[in-house]
């Protein structure tokens, strides 16, 4: 299962998905506290912010498409 922690997050990357609670943690404990709640919708919607942060919107497109309906709804209130 991908995620974010596949494609090296930076450390303010990571403060956008919430780990600023987890900053004293080492990027390894983070990512497998972030992979004790596996959810691929999740994991999805995270990517796809990932990438349309870095500006690879052909690859955050493809995401997009992948995004239920609800996540998709939450897209609206987090930008």
């Amino acid at each position: 299962m991908e995620t974010i922690f596949d494609h090296n997050p930076t450390k303010e990357e990571l403060k956008r998905f919430g780990f600023r609670e987890y900053e004293t943690f080492s990027i390894q404990e983070q990512k497998d506290f972030y992979l004790n709640h596996p959810s691929v919708d999740t994991y999805n919607y995270h990517l796809y912010i990932l990438f349309s942060i870095r500006g690879n919107d052909e690859r955050a497109k493809k995401l997009y498409q992948k995004l239920s309906s609800d996540y998709k709804g939450l897209l609206m209130q987090d930008f």
